[in-house]
């Protein structure tokens, strides 16, 4: 315990010392350190103004900080409730001194300190009633904050130092004892001061425009918030210059809303990544993420991803086939998300955790084998194979598999995405990583809106910083690997990841190269690299995608084609306002209002939403990210033996570096074959394999006679859409899609890529492509009328979107006295369609699509793979092929003889174009 100030000792005498001072400030500076050199702290009282001088009072009364007017100065205030645990220094201590003006004739004048007496008893307030101070070091006065530490902790808040780091530093350097609690206080003194009037969601939209943010928000009836989207300027420049790859991902627990935080990551070539964009959102549902990507979408203007990456939420699977529809943009799903999966729900089907190791031996044995099996053949033996035995042991486990995975398989298969522009991405880890970074830069998952977007910036700041070090060293530092052939020519022009991909996969090449590598990276693959180090070649940038080539964001090789995009959109916003302006004042009225509130979100009084209480993460009534029971048994099940790093086991299989090669326009690939959810996870997306025959085993009947004798033996099967008027859509939406229930999604995007590229495909239809986008843009389900079928030059906007080669075997000649029965051996006409354009760079199709076409129906076919005939091809593609492409037509050389040299000689004749134009056209309804 604390020595007792002596109660009959006057302090008064301390005071009156008889100097002098020049101010009241000097005066009330050695009243604070006599005082505490007596062992008590005094504080600043009442205080009688001069009117007349310069100085601000004529009198300054000083207290002890246990006086009695401490304690009589707090009044509680009736209407709230009283706070528990509250504590009081008071003591009722009568100390008192004041520092007087002491007017001077001959010069200014000075300040004296003066004891005091009661007004009441005329007793000499000197003395004290409590014990000293025993840690004075600790009281609040020498605690105070400067104006310079002030400033300083500004600057600390500002770039996103903890209250921790603060308190360190400041009392590392000023010598002081400052605790965790005032650094609290003066971060939110601060805040307070410069949000003003403003609330959160006006300080955040006021600061993110102020910054030059672009915004997008919703807001409800009541002027609520709903939605936030929000893009930094820079973010901005780097999607234009990397628009290829786009990973999403929400996370929780970082705003006193308890609302998901999304965040939109980005692909550098310096292995680093970039925050797109950032968004909350009240609910994870279709129309909320429809309008998060439509806002992506508003950023990358005409440009589309190649990939989308996401894990397996609801609210994406249905939205990002709408907004980002195939064939520009590919969605994957999480590899790591679906191995996890799987594991823990093999874990709780087959009894819990004493079955861990089973399950992960099912587990390893056929799902992850099959995940990351090269082809579709050791894809569907393993899935066979394990159906086959498990369907006896515990068909769950087969029921979950297949009706949770299978329906999405190419989405997440290697053999699938293997012929994807994913540059490595076949998970969604990279947002993963974001999500942790980003919130050791937020402290506290209870902020605000104004203090999330807040640690956000800096927190993008910091990545921008580290993104351009790594382009400065590609752009100034050779790889001392490079030296020799054959990347020589590319050190300091392409990324030096880039380089040391190629070098790495060269160096691990053993009996075979897979070949996927340049199809999924857009770089040289193994056998390449080996091969050209035989013959000392060098290789080119080039050669190489864009996407390496690419290391000054601000000015992108693909620049001028942003500014061509720039300039269109410009043209259309002043005919826009012309048209607004000849509207009349409601018109005006409204588009003014819309864009000044676009432009400036602050000013529109949107409010602050609802602070949730008692945040839990994910709400329990949301969409689920993933319904296979992984998050919520990932705690659970985490213990000894288990890891608590994401990614792969130390045992697991290596990944390979292929897949399917997409151009820089995100258009053309080597193949087809992607089934995508349009809509949450409805059934209508599960493949029908009834509809497709067995080898051997035809649906459609008279196949036997509709081909000739030559023909037949190379069949092993057919697909027989139904007879609706669709049947060519549906045809072409089996191919890429894996079933048939997407042929209205086929025709859009066949619509969409005739107007897109109008200038392909004027030379392609009769009258110009205007006058058939009406027929093929028939989104109706149901019967179509004979005006709205496909016609053949539609084949040619397939394969340019596909990159595929279509072989059509086209059949009119029937018996009208054998019930419209085909005649034996005879066949009207057969043509092979090529692109008719592709990007530089482009490799020719591999992919070969057949089919047959009969009494106005299309008919897929199933050759056998070795060997299959290839009409010669379709006329009108030498008259409106691009020259990057005429030298296509050499491919079908094999197949083409193959097809002359069994009896197809008769045929293999050109056609004139113009009667290919009108009789040639194939329509498919019934």
């Amino acid at each position: 315990m604390s020595e007792l100030l002596p109660a009959d000792h006057d302090y008064t005498h301390e005071f009156e010392n008889g100097i002098h001072y020049a101010s009241v400030e000097l005066a009330e500076l050695a009243a604070r350190t006599i005082a505490q050199q007596c062992g008590f702290f005094i504080v600043r009282g009442s205080w009688k103004p001069n009117t007349a001088g310069q100085n601000p009072v004529t009198a300054l009364c000083m207290y002890c900080d246990r006086s009695s007017r401490i304690v009589k100065s707090y009044k509680p205030d009736p209407t709230k409730e009283t706070r528990e645990n509250i504590s009081s220094k008071g003591t009722g201590c009568q100390f008192q001194i004041c520092i007087k003006e002491v007017w001077q004739k001959d010069g200014p004048n000075t300040w004296v300190m003066v004891g005091v007496t009661s007004r009441e008893t005329g007793a000499n307030r000197g003395f004290h009633n409590h014990e000293k101070v025993l840690y004075p070091e600790h009281h609040r006065h020498n605690k105070q904050f400067s104006e310079a530490e002030k400033e300083r902790l500004r600057l600390m808040r500002k770039a996103g130092v903890r209250p921790n780091q603060q308190k360190t530093t400041l009392n590392t350097e000023g010598g002081v004892h400052h605790d965790i609690k005032q650094m609290y206080n003066i971060n939110s003194k601060t805040r307070l001061d410069e949000m003003g009037e403003m609330d959160a969601i006006q300080f955040a939209l006021h600061g993110a425009e102020h910054r030059g943010y672009h915004i997008c928000l919703q807001k409800d009836s009541n002027n609520v918030l709903t939605n936030l989207f929000f893009a930094h300027p820079t973010s901005i420049q780097m999607l234009h210059a990397w628009p290829y790859v786009i990973l999403i991902d929400s996370t929780y627990k970082t705003n006193r809303y308890g609302w998901p935080w999304v965040e939109i990551i980005g692909v550098t070539p310096v292995k680093k990544n970039f925050n797109i964009a950032c968004a909350i959102i009240k609910q994870e549902t279709k129309e909320t993420y429809e309008w998060l990507l439509r806002c992506i979408k508003g950023l990358l203007g005409d440009t589309v991803p190649n990939v989308i990456v996401t894990d397996k939420e609801g609210g994406l699977l249905a939205s990002i086939p709408v907004v980002f529809p195939l064939p520009h943009t590919v969605h994957l799903l999480c590899l790591w998300h679906v191995n996890n999966c799987v594991k823990q729900k093999f874990e709780v089907l087959l009894g819990g955790i004493a079955k861990r190791e089973v399950a992960h031996a099912v587990w390893k044995k056929y799902f992850d084998k099959a995940a990351w099996s090269w082809t579709q053949e050791g894809f569907l033996q393993k899935i066979n194979e394990f159906e086959r035995v498990w369907t006896v042991k515990n068909k769950k486990m087969v029921d979950y598999v297949r009706g949770e995975w299978l329906p999405h398989q190419t989405m997440w298969a290697m053999c699938y995405t293997n012929h994807v522009f994913h540059l490595g991405n076949t998970s969604s880890n990279r947002v993963e990583s974001s999500h942790s970074s980003f919130k050791t830069f937020l402290v506290s998952g209870r902020g605000a809106i104004d203090t999330c977007f807040a640690k956000n910036h800096n927190y993008m700041e910091h990545q921008f910083l580290e993104v351009v070090n790594e382009l400065h060293k590609s752009l100034n530092r050779n790889l001392s690997r490079a030296i020799e052939a054959p990347c020589t020519f590319l050190r300091r022009v392409v990324s030096s990841e880039a380089i040391k991909l190629m070098l790495d996969g060269a160096a691990e090449l053993k009996d075979s190269c897979a070949c996927h590598f340049q199809m999924t990276h857009g770089l040289k693959c193994a056998c390449q690299i080996v091969q050209a180090k035989e013959e000392g070649r060098q290789f080119y940038a080039q050669e190489l995608h864009v996407f390496w080539r690419t290391l000054d964001f601000k000015n992108p090789p693909r620049q001028q084609q942003v500014s061509d995009e720039i300039e269109l959109q410009r043209e259309h916003f002043r005919r826009l306002t012309v048209e607004v302006e000849e509207r009349g004042p409601e018109a005006v009225r409204q588009a003014r209002d819309a864009l000044f509130y676009g432009l400036h979100p602050a000013e529109d009084n949107v409010r602050e939403p609802e602070v949730n209480e008692n945040p839990r993460g994910r709400p329990r009534t949301s969409t689920s990210r993933i319904r296979s029971y992984y998050e919520r048994s990932r705690s659970r099940s985490t213990g000894p033996g288990s890891s608590g790093g994401r990614g792969r086991s130390s045992g697991g299989r290596s990944r390979s570096s292929g897949g399917r090669s997409r151009s820089s326009g995100g258009r053309s690939r080597s193949s087809g074959g992607r089934s995508r959810s349009s809509g949450g996870e409805s059934d209508e997306h599960d493949t029908d394999y009834s509809s497709q025959s067995p080898p051997g085993q035809y649906s459609y009947p008279y196949i036997d006679e509709l081909f000739p004798e030559f023909v037949r033996p190379l069949l092993v099967g057919d697909f027989n859409p139904s007879p609706d008027g669709h049947c060519g859509f549906r045809a072409l939406s089996h191919c890429i899609y894996g079933d048939d229930s997407h042929y209205l999604l086929m025709r859009s995007t066949i619509v969409q890529e005739i107007q897109q590229h109008f200038w392909k495909y004027e030379n392609l239809y009769n009258g110009g492509p205007l006058a058939h986008i009406d027929r093929i843009n028939w989104l109706e389900a149901g019967h179509a009328p004979p005006g709205r079928w496909m016609d053949s030059e539609d084949l040619f906007v397939f394969a340019t979107i596909y990159n595929i080669a279509v072989m059509v075997f086209t059949y009119q000649v029937f018996d009208v006295n054998n019930g419209n029965r085909p005649l034996p051996n005879r066949y009207d006409d057969a043509y092979t369609v090529l692109p008719i354009d592709a990007d530089p760079g482009t490799l020719p199709p591999t992919m070969f699509l057949s089919l047959h076409y009969v009494n106005n129906h299309y008919i897929r076919l199933y050759f056998n793979q070795n060997q299959f005939p290839i009409p010669p091809l379709h006329p009108l593609w030498n008259g409106i092929a691009n020259p990057n492409v005429a030298e296509w037509g050499a491919i079908l050389e094999v197949g083409q003889n193959l097809f002359a040299s069994l009896g197809g000689r008769q045929r293999a004749r050109q056609r004139d174009p113009r009667r290919a134009r009108g009789r040639g056209r194939g329509r498919s309804n019934a």
